[in-house]
């Protein structure tokens, strides 16, 4: 059974059980996954930008191409990586 249009703003999921669940346009703004399983979840069609700590709970989801970005600036801002300008040259 998929969850749709569900609220998850501002909540922590932990130590949930979700391997193959399919959320579709679920509000996932200042969300937390701590020690979840989702391994085979699809998550197509929800707005990652909002989801605010957890990348490693992610693995093996299933996503769409446009949903790499958030995805890159979730595991950017987890591993604390300094993005900057390429260096003058010189």
């Amino acid at each position: 059974m998929p969850f749709v249009d569900c609220v998850l703003t501002n909540a922590t999921l932990t130590s949930c059980r979700l391997p193959n669940a399919v959320l579709r346009s679920c509000k996932l703004m200042g969300t937390e996954l701590d020690a979840c399983h989702l391994r085979g979840a699809d998550l197509r069609g929800n707005d990652l930008a909002g989801i605010k700590a957890g990348l490693p709970n992610l693995a093996g989801v299933i996503l769409a191409p446009d949903q790499l970005p958030d995805l890159a600036d979730l595991a950017v801002t987890e591993l604390g990586v300094t993005v900057a300008a390429p260096p003058p040259h010189g």
